[in-house]
């Protein structure tokens, strides 16, 4: 588990999850111990929740960026906790579909209902700070991405990456989804800090390649 950002208003910790490094963050409002969790993937539970107890949070949920089984490995072990899930209409059938039996993988897989459907536009209050829902299908049907403006902090799931864009190949991929999902992005600030499912960090003006989005599909 890593200390991303760190400030007396908020902090952002990323851990990262076998078999596939997929992060799961924890955004924490420092002062008013409110939090959230950014995806769950395996690991997660046992990493966080001991944390959640000893900073004595109340985490107002856990939303998954989309249903691909390496981000929701440890869904169960938050809603347990009593933790709400939250995820995008469009991708809660993954939820109910024992997606790691047709990848090989020996790991318990529980079907979960989510506690909130969350969509495009929707706005996520947080404490001081507040969450925009912009729905970013290409990867999955669901994919999202959650916006902090004031902060100029995104979640992009596995829509952006640093260098490169989430795969389009997989059930439920589109291509020019992904397209018209990109070119979204592109037009959010530059200083934008992009944390993703998978890989380094970065910032929307890092990403010089998404102005040529339009010659990629």
């Amino acid at each position: 588990m890593e200390v991303l950002l760190e400030t007396p208003e908020y902090a952002l910790y990323r851990y990262t999850g076998p078999p596939v490094e997929t992060h799961a963050y924890l955004f924490i409002d420092q002062k008013n111990r409110h939090a959230m969790l950014v995806d769950a993937s395996l690991g997660a539970g046992q990493t966080y929740l001991p944390l959640i107890k000893e900073k004595a949070l109340a985490v107002d949920c856990l939303i998954d960026t989309h249903g691909h089984w390496d981000h929701i490995l440890d869904n169960s072990a938050f809603t347990e906790s009593g933790i709400p899930l939250w995820i995008h209409p469009e991708d809660e059938f993954l939820l109910g579909k024992e997606q790691t039996r047709f990848m090989n993988l020996d790991i318990p897989w529980k079907v979960l209902t989510p506690a909130v459907r969350i969509r495009e536009g929707d706005q996520i209050p947080l404490g001081h700070f507040s969450f925009f829902v912009l729905h970013t299908p290409g990867h999955s049907p669901g994919s999202l991405c959650l916006y902090e403006k004031s902060l100029k902090l995104l979640f992009s799931g596995d829509t952006l990456f640093a260098g490169t864009y989430g795969r389009t190949d997989l059930p439920g991929g589109n291509p020019k989804a992904m397209q018209q999902s990109l070119k979204r992005l592109a037009q959010l600030p530059a200083d934008v800090q992009v944390f993703p499912g998978h890989g380094e960090a970065t910032r929307v003006g890092q990403e010089s390649w998404l102005k040529a989005v339009d010659r990629m599909f």
